[in-house]
């Protein structure tokens, strides 16, 4: 145990992590409510990870706030209380290592969705639940150590170590993997629009990805370097809601705002597609027209105009109808025409 000279190693990084958890829930209910009105015709299955998520957190939020109740506030002072472990075995690496196996298991599926490479999306997942067992051996292993000052010297050092690089790397793979084939999809698409939300994933991935495994690999290195010291418990602590943010995150990357700067540069992109679809069926129509002058020249040319533009309105606002279909109902209308004409 540290000596009251250096106490304030012990105490401030431990509040300081307190803290930051807080600050992480927060911004979780935010983005869960987020996502509850921008999204309510998701699946079961997604609003159900989402609805899990939010009481998951919400438990370790209440597990970690009784701890630092116990060491700030009745146990204030003593150097005993400051030393036990109590139930940060549990809030810390089980509840971490739960919530990044569920964030690597979506990363994964939407690997194998992007990729379709079994192999590339299996490992993730094999390294997601390596990684949780990992940090659930480490919280038992903590139990059983019961001291914080008991920690350095055991087994629980190189097994926390594990946990820690098991779950950096699985984050690392996930980044550079996703990034690899999103960047070969986006070369090989030719509409400008595609390109633009792939580039957004692309960011969101390498974003999301290399926070997580800089934490952890952050943790990593302060509880290697400096274990007299609680200075591991700051990324440790936030680690939870770290990754569950990070999903979060992900899953409302999905929804625009209106007059936002990405919006306003797809609706300009919009603009232009359904420019350059009004042209290509301008074209085709002109041909069509030219057709209907040949036959409908001596009658009534004027007439022909009018139902130009009303079926260029029906194929600008209607384009799931085949254009044959179009072509045809508009050689109809010229024929009807020139009946009445005749009469």
């Amino acid at each position: 145990m540290s000596t009251i000279a250096n106490v304030s190693l012990l105490t401030g990084p431990l509040l300081l992590g307190h803290l930051l958890n807080w600050l992480l829930y927060g911004v979780l209910i935010v983005q869960v409510y987020l996502y509850y009105i921008a999204f309510p015709r998701d699946g079961h299955s997604r609003q159900s990870l989402v609805g899990f998520t939010l009481l998951f957190e919400t438990l370790q939020l209440v597990l970690s706030t009784y701890d630092a109740f116990r060491v700030f506030g009745k146990g204030w002072g003593n150097p005993e209380q400051l030393d036990r472990i109590g139930l940060e075995g549990l809030s810390i690496p089980v509840f971490a290592s739960v919530a990044s196996c569920i964030c690597q298991l979506f990363y994964a599926s939407r690997l194998y969705a992007i990729s379709n490479n079994r192999w590339m999306s299996s490992s993730v997942a094999l390294l997601a639940v390596i990684q949780v067992v990992f940090g659930i051996y480490d919280g038992v292993k903590c139990f059983i150590v019961g001291r914080l000052s008991g920690i350095p010297g055991t087994n629980v050092v190189w097994i926390n170590s594990a946990w820690a690089g098991t779950s950096a790397l699985c984050h690392v793979i996930i980044t550079f993997s996703t990034f690899w084939y999103l960047l070969r999809l986006k070369s090989s698409s030719k509409m400008k629009r595609t390109s633009t939300l792939i580039t957004r994933l692309i960011k969101l991935t390498v974003e999301t990805g290399f926070i997580c495994a800089a934490v952890n690999m952050l943790a990593l290195l302060l509880f290697l370097v400096r274990q007299d010291t609680l200075f591991y418990i700051v990324p440790l602590a936030t680690t939870s809601k770290l990754y569950t943010n990070c999903l979060l995150a992900v899953l409302n990357s999905r929804f625009k705002i209106l007059g936002g700067r990405y919006t306003q540069e797809l609706e300009v992109e919009d603009r232009i597609s359904s420019f350059n679809f009004a042209s290509s069926v301008i074209g085709l129509s002109d041909r069509h027209q030219r057709q209907c002058n040949i036959e409908h020249s001596t009658f009534h040319p004027q007439t022909e105009i009018v139902v130009e533009i009303s079926r260029m309105t029906e194929i600008q606002f209607d384009s799931e109808s085949p254009i044959s279909e179009q072509t045809t109902a508009c050689k109809g209308d010229h024929e009807e025409e020139d009946i009445s004409y005749h009469q």
